[in-house]
Protein backbone atom coordinates (compact mmCIF):
# COMPACT_ATOMS: atom_id res chain seq x y z
CA UNK A 1 0.00 0.00 0.00
CA UNK A 2 2.27 2.72 -1.25
CA UNK A 3 1.58 5.48 -3.72
CA UNK A 4 1.89 9.25 -3.74
CA UNK A 5 -1.90 9.45 -4.09
CA UNK A 6 -2.66 7.13 -1.15
CA UNK A 7 -5.38 8.41 1.16
CA UNK A 8 -5.68 5.35 3.40
CA UNK A 9 -5.79 1.56 3.42
CA UNK A 10 -8.04 -0.93 5.18
CA UNK A 11 -6.85 -4.45 6.07
CA UNK A 12 -9.67 -6.84 7.04
CA UNK A 13 -10.43 -10.53 7.43
CA UNK A 14 -13.55 -12.64 7.00
CA UNK A 15 -14.33 -16.24 7.85
CA UNK A 16 -14.89 -18.79 5.07
CA UNK A 17 -14.52 -18.60 1.31
CA UNK A 18 -17.36 -16.06 0.89
CA UNK A 19 -17.54 -14.06 4.13
CA UNK A 20 -20.84 -12.36 4.93
CA UNK A 21 -18.90 -9.70 6.81
CA UNK A 22 -15.33 -8.61 7.49
CA UNK A 23 -13.61 -7.58 10.71
CA UNK A 24 -11.08 -4.76 10.62
CA UNK A 25 -7.46 -5.61 11.34
CA UNK A 26 -6.13 -2.10 10.84
CA UNK A 27 -6.86 1.14 9.05
CA UNK A 28 -3.74 3.06 8.04
CA UNK A 29 -2.97 6.40 6.42
CA UNK A 30 0.77 6.03 5.81
CA UNK A 31 2.32 4.41 2.73
CA UNK A 32 4.00 1.05 3.40
CA UNK A 33 6.45 -0.39 0.87
CA UNK A 34 8.06 -3.75 1.64
CA UNK A 35 6.90 -3.68 5.25
CA UNK A 36 4.12 -4.88 7.54
CA UNK A 37 0.68 -3.37 6.96
CA UNK A 38 -0.78 -4.85 10.15
CA UNK A 39 -0.81 -7.88 12.41
CA UNK A 40 -3.72 -10.27 12.87
CA UNK A 41 -4.19 -12.10 16.17
CA UNK A 42 -5.35 -15.64 15.28
CA UNK A 43 -5.31 -17.29 18.70
CA UNK A 44 -8.44 -19.40 19.02
CA UNK A 45 -9.25 -19.22 15.29
CA UNK A 46 -9.20 -22.17 12.87
CA UNK A 47 -10.35 -22.65 9.30
CA UNK A 48 -10.35 -20.80 6.01
CA UNK A 49 -10.27 -17.00 6.01
CA UNK A 50 -10.00 -14.25 3.43
CA UNK A 51 -7.68 -11.34 4.10
CA UNK A 52 -8.78 -8.29 2.14
CA UNK A 53 -6.76 -5.13 1.48
CA UNK A 54 -8.54 -2.06 0.13
CA UNK A 55 -6.43 0.96 -0.81
CA UNK A 56 -8.22 4.31 -1.19
CA UNK A 57 -6.82 7.12 -3.33
CA UNK A 58 -7.03 10.85 -2.66
CA UNK A 59 -9.42 11.34 -5.59
CA UNK A 60 -11.98 8.80 -4.32
CA UNK A 61 -10.81 5.74 -6.24
CA UNK A 62 -10.08 2.40 -4.58
CA UNK A 63 -8.40 -0.92 -5.35
CA UNK A 64 -9.15 -4.17 -3.49
CA UNK A 65 -7.19 -7.40 -3.43
CA UNK A 66 -7.81 -10.55 -1.40
CA UNK A 67 -5.97 -13.70 -0.42
CA UNK A 68 -7.32 -16.95 1.08
CA UNK A 69 -5.45 -18.29 4.11
CA UNK A 70 -5.94 -21.35 6.28
CA UNK A 71 -5.47 -20.92 10.02
CA UNK A 72 -4.70 -24.01 12.07
CA UNK A 73 -4.45 -23.61 15.81
CA UNK A 74 -4.24 -26.16 18.57
CA UNK A 75 -7.56 -26.90 20.25
CA UNK A 76 -6.37 -25.19 23.42
CA UNK A 77 -5.20 -21.62 22.81
CA UNK A 78 -1.74 -20.79 24.11
CA UNK A 79 -3.12 -17.62 25.66
CA UNK A 80 -5.72 -17.68 28.41
CA UNK A 81 -8.23 -15.03 29.25
CA UNK A 82 -7.27 -13.44 32.55
CA UNK A 83 -8.54 -10.63 34.65
CA UNK A 84 -6.83 -7.38 33.80
CA UNK A 85 -4.64 -5.76 36.40
CA UNK A 86 -4.58 -2.11 37.35
CA UNK A 87 -7.51 0.04 36.21
CA UNK A 88 -11.15 -1.14 36.10
CA UNK A 89 -11.65 -4.58 34.58
CA UNK A 90 -14.58 -3.46 32.51
CA UNK A 91 -16.94 -0.57 32.12
CA UNK A 92 -20.45 0.05 30.88
CA UNK A 93 -21.37 3.49 29.55
CA UNK A 94 -23.55 5.40 29.97
CA UNK A 95 -24.14 4.30 33.53
CA UNK A 96 -26.78 4.97 34.71
CA UNK A 97 -28.47 3.96 31.46
CA UNK A 98 -31.44 6.22 30.70
CA UNK A 99 -33.41 5.02 27.67
CA UNK A 100 -34.88 8.49 27.16
CA UNK A 101 -31.35 9.81 26.52
CA UNK A 102 -29.60 7.00 24.62
CA UNK A 103 -30.64 3.80 22.84
CA UNK A 104 -27.77 1.52 23.89
CA UNK A 105 -25.25 0.88 26.61
CA UNK A 106 -21.70 -0.05 25.61
CA UNK A 107 -19.55 -2.54 27.49
CA UNK A 108 -15.78 -2.11 27.30
CA UNK A 109 -13.13 -4.69 28.10
CA UNK A 110 -9.83 -5.98 26.76
CA UNK A 111 -8.96 -9.59 25.85
CA UNK A 112 -5.42 -10.99 25.58
CA UNK A 113 -6.44 -13.15 22.58
CA UNK A 114 -9.44 -14.21 20.50
CA UNK A 115 -11.89 -16.08 22.74
CA UNK A 116 -15.51 -17.19 22.57
CA UNK A 117 -17.04 -14.70 25.01
CA UNK A 118 -20.41 -14.21 26.71
CA UNK A 119 -21.92 -11.33 28.61
CA UNK A 120 -24.54 -12.22 31.22
CA UNK A 121 -26.88 -9.72 32.88
CA UNK A 122 -28.71 -10.62 36.10
CA UNK A 123 -31.29 -8.81 38.19
CA UNK A 124 -30.67 -8.47 41.94
CA UNK A 125 -32.58 -11.68 42.66
CA UNK A 126 -30.14 -13.62 40.48
CA UNK A 127 -32.47 -14.16 37.52
CA UNK A 128 -30.86 -14.05 34.08
CA UNK A 129 -32.26 -10.99 32.30
CA UNK A 130 -30.08 -11.05 29.15
CA UNK A 131 -27.10 -12.78 27.62
CA UNK A 132 -25.15 -12.50 24.40
CA UNK A 133 -22.47 -14.72 22.86
CA UNK A 134 -19.59 -13.46 20.74
CA UNK A 135 -17.44 -15.67 18.52
CA UNK A 136 -13.66 -15.60 18.83
CA UNK A 137 -12.22 -12.91 16.57
CA UNK A 138 -15.26 -10.58 16.34
CA UNK A 139 -16.07 -7.53 18.47
CA UNK A 140 -16.93 -8.94 21.87
CA UNK A 141 -14.52 -11.88 21.47
CA UNK A 142 -11.48 -10.44 19.70
CA UNK A 143 -7.96 -9.75 20.94
CA UNK A 144 -7.64 -6.20 22.22
CA UNK A 145 -10.37 -3.72 23.10
CA UNK A 146 -13.98 -4.91 22.73
CA UNK A 147 -17.02 -2.61 22.81
CA UNK A 148 -20.22 -4.66 22.34
CA UNK A 149 -23.56 -2.96 22.98
CA UNK A 150 -26.88 -3.81 24.65
CA UNK A 151 -30.22 -2.17 23.86
CA UNK A 152 -31.76 -2.52 27.34
CA UNK A 153 -34.05 -5.41 26.37
CA UNK A 154 -34.35 -8.79 28.06
CA UNK A 155 -34.13 -12.30 26.59
CA UNK A 156 -37.65 -11.92 25.17
CA UNK A 157 -37.21 -8.48 23.61
CA UNK A 158 -39.01 -6.49 26.31
CA UNK A 159 -37.41 -3.50 28.04
CA UNK A 160 -35.97 -4.47 31.42
CA UNK A 161 -37.44 -2.80 34.50
CA UNK A 162 -35.74 0.11 36.25
CA UNK A 163 -33.21 -0.97 38.82
CA UNK A 164 -29.73 -2.31 39.41
CA UNK A 165 -28.38 -5.16 37.30
CA UNK A 166 -25.18 -7.17 37.65
CA UNK A 167 -23.18 -8.26 34.62
CA UNK A 168 -20.38 -10.75 34.05
CA UNK A 169 -18.03 -11.07 31.10
CA UNK A 170 -16.97 -14.70 30.57
CA UNK A 171 -14.11 -15.52 28.17
CA UNK A 172 -12.31 -18.83 27.73
CA UNK A 173 -14.82 -20.29 30.26
CA UNK A 174 -13.64 -17.95 33.03
CA UNK A 175 -15.29 -14.87 34.54
CA UNK A 176 -12.89 -12.08 33.61
CA UNK A 177 -14.96 -9.07 34.62
CA UNK A 178 -17.99 -8.03 36.68
CA UNK A 179 -19.90 -4.83 37.12
CA UNK A 180 -23.20 -3.08 37.89
CA UNK A 181 -25.57 -1.16 35.65
CA UNK A 182 -28.32 1.17 36.82
CA UNK A 183 -31.32 1.27 34.46
CA UNK A 184 -33.59 4.33 34.34
CA UNK A 185 -36.51 5.03 32.02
Amino acid sequence: ASDQYLNKYLLEYGEGSSPASFEQIIEGWTSVAGGVLGTWETTGLSGSYIIRLTVYGKVGDSVTTSVVVTVQNATDPTKTAQQQTGLPLTYAVPNPFDRTVTAEIQFGYTLAGNFATRIYLFDLTGNLAWQKSYSAGVDGGKAGVNTPTWDGKDLFGAEVANGIYLYQVVADQAVIAKGKIIILK
